[in-house]
């Protein structure tokens, strides 16, 4: 057995939890401590739930938890007011040997074993009051995730699932078996995410509550670092001493496939998460808990505060405030410009505000340049840099509070004048000005060093002036606060927005860095990373835009300058000129007096000749409208008659017709008459000839019987 400082206590803190709605953020009541009968109702298992939530409040904004997991890395180094912990964990000059009693280094440990704890008791004891199974899954994630991070941090760890000696154990211990990183893996964080995956819900079941996708997000995040374990290709040793063989008969190979496949199924089926549009996006303030924003730690329903309290002063600086970004916040209130344009009196023309681009500085951790020169070398086409970093810093000395309300203008570099917002000092993308700009040999005007470019009202620093002590501040998780927007808010105080933990966009990553480590599949590393490199891309046309906003205001400043110039040369020009212009004035009015006279009598008789020939021209006119009256009539005339003599010929045409066709009735009449007349006779003859043969038939038989 080796002997570790362990503590193995319930959660302290938690919550009624209301299942009801989606939407909702997890409603939390503060006790002083789970007990294990605290687990004996189903009430007691659900609240517990809701602990492990609050729990990722405990690293998740905490600064020096950031600064555990970033300094020294690509990402960070220790800025100017860093103690000894910073400067170890650099592992920079002066730094000493990491050891247990380095500070932030035993963050993880003190933290998070309480809460895996906690979530023994809900996997233990859950399916005993019916307690749905997608439930207990929130908390086998939570399990899992706290050893995904003991193991990473670590190496092996004791590995507690909730049986033997230490079952929801409220007491200390300091004996406990070290399991090895393999074990870790097998038995404790690759089953538990297996499971959370089958039976977590699609959707969140509150605001901020962990999914299928989630879950699947750490398993393949999970794979992918086991695989690189296994295959350590750096030979870096790990405690406790194992060897780099897998339990399970796998090898690195096949878990970067599993990692590949896991996550191409999170991009396949995204559910309710999805890619933000641009980088700035992702991180915007007044835009979080957006889609791509998986897994955060968040405020709790009944008090917007991240620390359960009211901040609105200065911060404790320890959990759980969200106070990460005063980390990398230097002190730009330090920053000095003048009152006056004749002689310099200092002023502070910015002050600390609660915006997401100040804050509260505390420069305990700085950029190192190789993010500025390297990572961000493209600053032109990768919106990453300008959505990551503060690089420029702008007036506010108009809000309350700072004295200078009534102030509109400050003087700055080149004694040249700022109004209310405009830039103050700026970072350059690159040193290609350097041999331009002008650095003081302290610091100067501006008392933070900044130098100065000819023509430009901002104070200026190049890649190769950014120190320790000043640099371009973290915008991307930088001060957020709504709840004063009309002076500085509470800048001293804690943020109120959620700190991310896990986003979408890892899922390319993820598959992109196992399809390296020879993963196959749909899509290859470089079609994955092409999908995160478009989004990051400047677009042209706001380019464009930029380009042309840029070139339209260095010439309207050439041409102020140059109507400055000229203004001052007339000036001078205008007062020698004044005292001749008088004397000839003077002389010229007179001139003109006279010439006036003359022109007065010249265009007396103008008028006059005009008027007559005015005169003139309306009797021509008048005479001439008078023959074409006449004319005119004369044509109506005509025309008149012409239609007269036109009309009775149509008259008389008709009259005829009309006679031609009467003649032709009258005859057909007649005609008709006749034909009847003529029937008429022959019916009457035939008639009598029947009568006739009638009399001759009756004679001849009276004939007949006479004879006989």
């Amino acid at each position: 057995m080796i002997k570790i400082n362990k503590k193995i206590v319930l959660g302290i803190l938690v919550s009624s939890l209301a299942l009801s709605s989606c939407n909702e953020i997890l409603d939390e009541q503060p006790r002083s401590g789970y007990t294990v009968d605290y687990f004996n109702s189903a009430d007691g298992v659900t609240s517990g739930v809701t602990a492990l939530y609050r729990s990722l409040r405990l690293l998740y904004g905490n600064g020096y938890y950031m600064s555990a997991t970033q300094n020294g890395t690509d990402e960070a180094t220790w800025a100017q007011s860093a103690d000894g912990n910073f400067k170890d964990l650099d592992m920079t000059g002066g730094a000493t040997a990491i050891n247990s009693s380095t500070f932030p280094t035993s963050m993880v440990w003190g933290s998070v074993f309480p809460y895996i704890n906690t979530a023994n008791g809900i996997i233990e004891r859950g399916p005993k009051f019916n307690i749905a199974e997608s439930l207990v899954s929130e908390a086998r994630f939570f399990r899992s995730f706290y050893y995904f991070q003991l193991v990473q941090t670590y190496g092996g760890v004791p590995l507690d699932l909730g049986s033997g000696e230490l079952a929801l154990n409220i007491s200390p211990t300091t004996l406990s078996k070290r399991n090895t990183v393999p074990e870790v893996y097998t038995r404790g964080i690759f089953p538990d995410l297996l499971k959370a995956v089958n039976n977590l819900p699609a959707s969140p079941r509150v605001t901020g509550g962990v999914t299928k996708n989630v879950a699947r997000l750490f398993l393949a995040k999970a794979y992918l670092t086991y695989g690189w374990w296994l295959q350590n290709p750096n030979n870096i040793p790990t405690y406790p001493d194992a060897a780099r063989t897998d339990p399970d008969g796998h090898n690195a190979q096949w878990y970067f496939q599993q990692a590949y496949d896991i996550a191409l199924q999170g991009i396949n089926t995204p559910g309710s998460y999805a890619l933000q549009p641009t980088y700035y996006d992702v991180n915007e303030g007044s835009k979080d808990r957006n889609s791509e924003q998986m897994l955060y730690a968040d405020h709790t329903a009944s008090s917007v505060f991240y620390n359960e309290s009211d901040p609105v002063g200065f911060g404790s600086g320890w959990a759980p405030d969200n106070f990460a970004a005063w980390m990398q916040t230097w002190n730009y209130t330090n920053i000095k410009s003048s009152k006056s344009a004749t002689s310099w009196t200092p002023a502070s023309p910015i002050t600390r505000e609660a915006a997401q681009s100040l804050g509260r500085p505390w420069v305990r951790m700085a950029p190192p340049i190789g993010v500025i020169k390297n990572t961000f070398a493209d600053k032109t086409n990768d919106s990453r840099y300008d959505g990551t970093f503060v690089t420029t810093y702008r007036g506010n000395w108009q809000k309350t509070g700072t004295g200078l309300e009534s102030t509109t203008t400050l003087y700055n570099a080149n004694n040249l004048p700022v109004p209310v917002g405009g830039a103050i000092l700026s970072f350059l993308d690159d040193d290609s000005q350097l041999p331009n700009i002008v650095y003081p040999s302290g610091g100067g005007q501006n008392s933070v060093g900044a130098g100065v470019l000819p023509g430009r009202a901002d104070w200026v620093i190049s890649p190769n002036g950014i120190s320790r002590i000043v640099y371009p501040g973290l915008w991307k998780i930088g001060t957020y606060r709504t709840d004063d927007p009309n002076g500085l808010g509470y800048p001293n105080a804690g943020l109120t927005r959620p700190f991310p933990v896990a986003k979408f966009s890892e899922f390319y990553f993820i598959a992109a860095e196992a399809a390296v480590k020879g993963a196959s599949g749909a899509m290859s590393a470089r079609d994955l990373i092409n999908v995160i490199r478009a989004r990051a891309e400047k677009k042209k046309k706001k380019k464009k835009k930029k380009k042309k906003k840029k070139k339209k205001k260095k010439k309207k400043k050439k041409k102020k300058k140059k109507k400055k110039k000229k203004k001052k040369k007339k000036k001078k020009k205008k007062k020698k000129k004044k005292k001749k212009k008088k004397k000839k004035k003077k002389k010229k009015k007179k001139k003109k007096k006279k010439k006036k006279k003359k022109k007065k009598k010249k265009k007396k008789k103008k008028k006059k000749k005009k008027k007559k020939k005015k005169k003139k021209k309306k009797k021509k006119k008048k005479k001439k409208k008078k023959k074409k009256k006449k004319k005119k009539k004369k044509k109506k005339k005509k025309k008149k008659k012409k239609k007269k003599k036109k009309k009775k010929k149509k008259k008389k045409k008709k009259k005829k017709k009309k006679k031609k066709k009467k003649k032709k009735k009258k005859k057909k009449k007649k005609k008709k008459k006749k034909k009847k007349k003529k029937k008429k006779k022959k019916k009457k003859k035939k008639k009598k000839k029947k009568k006739k043969k009638k009399k001759k038939k009756k004679k001849k038989k009276k004939k007949m019987e006479v004879q006989q």
